[in-house]
C-alpha cells in the first residue's frame, strides 16, 4: 500500500473517532442491545440457569473525606454511576486513542509525502514536473543527522537524476533478495503469526527494488550516496505491522482463556447436575423406609 494512501486512511479513522468521542448515548444504546442479546442467549443455552448479565452499573457509596483546617476543598465525586463511567472511563479512553493517533501519524504527514517520492511508481511525475522547493525538506532533516551532505538540494538532485535513469537501470538482470513478512497459520488452524524471511524475485516497482539496484551496481558510495541513505531510512522504519502481530497474539490468548473458561463452566455445570441427581437419590432412599413402616 502506498504511504500516502495509508496516511489518508489514518486521517479518516481519526476524523471518525473524533465524531464519536463524546457520543456516549450511542455507546450506551449498543451496550443495552448487547446485554439484552446476551441474556436471551444465556437463558436458552443454560436452560434457565441463574446467570444474567447486569443491565446497569452498580451504585457505589460516595466517600467523603474530611478536610483539615486550611486545606483546599476537592471536587465532589459523581454520585450517578452511569455519569461517572462516562466521565472517568469513556471519555479518557477515546481521548487517549485520538491523541495517540495524532501524535504518531498526523504530525508526520509531510515526512510521509517525502517518503512517497522515493516510490518508483511516482518517478514519471518527478521526471515531467519540477519538485516543489520544500519537497524532501523533512526527510533531509532526518538524514542530515547521519550525513551533513544530505541537504534538500543534494537530495532533490540525486532523486531527479535517478528517476530519469530508472527505466534503463531496472531493465538489467536483478538478483533475488530476502524480505521479511508476517505469516499466519494455515487455514483452520490458529497459530501465532511469525515474521519470516522469504526469497522474492524483483518486482522492479517498489522502493526495495530501487535500493537493490543501487546496491547491485555499487552506487551507494558515490553516485547516489544521499539517495541510498534515504532508501535505507525508509526501509528500516518501524512498521505498525508489528503492532498487528501483537494484537493478533493477544486475540489468540484471549480466545484460549475464553475456551478454558467455557470448559470450566461446563465442568461446573456437570458437577451441579451430578449433585442434584445424588440429592434426589438420597431423598428417595430416605423416604422409602418411612413408606414401608406406614404400610
Amino acid at each position: 500500500m502506498e504511504i500516502l494512501s495509508a496516511h489518508r486512511m489514518v486521517i479518516a479513522t481519526q476524523d471518525s473517532l473524533k465524531k464519536i468521542t463524546r457520543d456516549f448515548t450511542t455507546v450506551k444504546a449498543a451496550a443495552d442491545t448487547f446485554v439484552k442479546w446476551a441474556n436471551e442467549n444465556l437463558e436458552e443455552r443454560e436452560g434457565g440457569a441463574d446467570i444474567e448479565v447486569e443491565n446497569s452499573l452498580p451504585q457505589k457509596r460516595t466517600k467523603k473525606k474530611k478536610n483539615m483546617a486550611g486545606e483546599m476543598a476537592q471536587d465532589e465525586a459523581l454520585s450517578d454511576a452511569l455519569r461517572a463511567y462516562e466521565v472517568n472511563v469513556h471519555h479518557p479512553i477515546l481521548d487517549t486513542a485520538s491523541e495517540a493517533i495524532h501524535r504518531r501519524f498526523m504530525t508526520h504527514g509531510t515526512l510521509f509525502a517525502d517518503l512517497a517520492c522515493l516510490d518508483p511508481r511516482n518517478f514519471n511525475n518527478i521526471k515531467t514536473t519540477d519538485l516543489p522547493h520544500n519537497a524532501l525538506q523533512d526527510l533531509s532533516k532526518c538524514l542530515v543527522k547521519f550525513d551533513s551532505r544530505a541537504t534538500v538540494e543534494n537530495l532533490q538532485s540525486e532523486l531527479k537524476n535517478f528517476a530519469g535513469q530508472w527505466d534503463r537501470l531496472k531493465a538489467s538482470h536483478m538478483e533475488e533478495y530476502n524480505t521479511r513478512t508476517v505469516e499466519d497459520g494455515s487455514a483452520g488452524e490458529e497459530q501465532e503469526p511469525d515474521i519470516v524471511n522469504k526469497s522474492c524475485a524483483s518486482c522492479r516497482n517498489c522502493p526495495l527494488c530501487c535500493f537493490q539496484v543501487l546496491w547491485q551496481f555499487n552506487m551507494l558510495s558515490d553516485a547516489y550516496h544521499i539517495l541510498g541513505l534515504a532508501y535505507k531510512y525508509l526501509l528500516t522504519l518501524s512498521l505498525t505491522q508489528i503492532m498487528e502481530k501483537k494484537l493478533h497474539e493477544l486475540h489468540i490468548e484471549w480466545k484460549k482463556i475464553n475456551d478454558e473458561l467455557c470448559i470450566q463452566k461446563s465442568k461446573t455445570r456437570a458437577m451441579e447436575l451430578e449433585l442434584e441427581e445424588a440429592r434426589r437419590q438420597a431423598d428417595k432412599e430416605e423416604s422409602a423406609p418411612h413408606r414401608g413402616g406406614e404400610m
